[in-house]
């Protein structure tokens, strides 16, 4: 995740819905989101401040504080673009023009995009800042340390990592549905249309609807946790069948049979996400640092990635935990604060 151009991508679009929202639906709404997404943002910024403070950080690095004057000046122009104009609309009784939406569409697009945004900037301010090493120790340097500030461990961090973005995702499917549901219905008359629709455009999500789900249960269930060295077992998955006159025909309605192999390479949990968790793996690194030809460290940009369904079959590897980077960047993680281009797009 970068400021550049993702969280500005985003706190634009919420401008533009926050206007839309103001002029075709309601300026109290407009001002009432913008109120709240600009309250949550300044509580993650200010959360952010302490937590630099905490841990005696007496410089931010220069790359670190230029994207922190984006994401702020990006979130305050969204904030202040979307109260002006729900303001200036909200003492008038103006006529709505018919966009080919539902009133109340832009409203839920607008509740979509600030929980996007937010979750955005949890990752800035709260889940990034430590995971680079910016307020002490990164995960592979030590995992064991407590931070001054809650989430104090990894396995704290690793599990709001999974929540926060479970929550935007829930309210990113939801909110869409319902989104398309009402405009819909605005078009079309059908008995208990809205309830119909929703369902229907909740399907088209089922495949993150089920992501989530698996989420949830790894956020409860860890296995994985940032920055742990750990053996997976080997995951295969086949097709179940049934054989009608001597020809096997597969059953595409049922789950794959799957199968747990032996155990793989150590590997070093990197990052995680609601469909997988990515992994890299770390004997080499553990005897040599990637050099390039200019002697810089050579960043991991291509993890590998598991399916958040076979997390649970893995182990942790309590005697032998990465070493690589105790003393210098080994180059494992790229949101390394050392790597001047830690925040780029990767």
């Amino acid at each position: 995740m970068s400021p550049e151009p993702y969280v500005r991508g985003q706190a634009f679009a919420l401008a533009a819905l926050l206007v839309a929202t103001a002029v075709l639906d309601s300026g109290a709404a407009a001002l009432a989101c913008a109120i709240v997404t600009g309250l949550g943002a300044w509580i993650l910024r200010a959360r952010y401040r302490g937590d630099l403070l905490a841990s005696n950080v007496v410089e931010v690095p220069p790359h670190r504080e230029r994207l922190d004057l984006i994401v702020a000046g990006d979130v305050r122009t969204a904030v202040a673009t979307g109260g002006v104009a729900g303001g200036l609309l909200l003492g008038f009784d103006v006529h709505r023009p018919d966009a080919g939406v539902a009133p109340i569409t832009p409203l839920f697009l607008t509740i979509v995009a600030a929980g996007v945004l937010l979750s955005s900037l949890v990752d800035w301010y709260v889940i990034l800042p430590r995971i680079s090493g910016l307020l002490g120790a990164r995960p592979c340097r030590d995992a064991e340390r407590d931070h001054p500030r809650f989430p104090k461990t990894w396995r704290e961090t690793t599990r709001w990592w999974y929540i926060h973005r479970i929550i935007a995702a829930l309210i990113l499917r939801f909110g869409l549905s319902y989104a398309i549901a009402r405009t819909v219905v605005h078009h079309i008359s059908l008995p208990h249309g809205t309830s119909v629709v929703t369902s229907a455009a909740t399907t088209l999500f089922a495949s993150y609807l089920w992501a989530s789900g698996l989420a949830v249960w790894e956020a409860g269930h860890l296995t994985l946790i940032l920055g742990r060295t750990v053996r997976r077992h080997h995951v295969t998955r086949t097709a179940r069948s049934v054989t009608i006159l001597g020809r096997k025909l597969p059953l595409p309605f049922l789950p794959k049979r799957r199968e747990i192999g032996a155990l793989v390479a150590r590997e070093y949990v990197y990052d995680v996400s609601l469909e997988s968790v990515q992994l890299v793996p770390v004997a080499q690194r553990e005897r040599k640092i990637p050099l390039d030809e200019n002697g810089n460290v050579v960043y991991e940009r291509d993890p590998r990635k598991l399916p958040v369904r076979d997390a649970q079959a893995s182990e942790p590897e309590p005697t032998r935990a990465y070493h690589g980077c105790k003393n210098v960047c080994a180059g494992i993680n790229w949101y390394c604060i050392e790597n001047p281009r830690c925040f780029a797009p990767k």
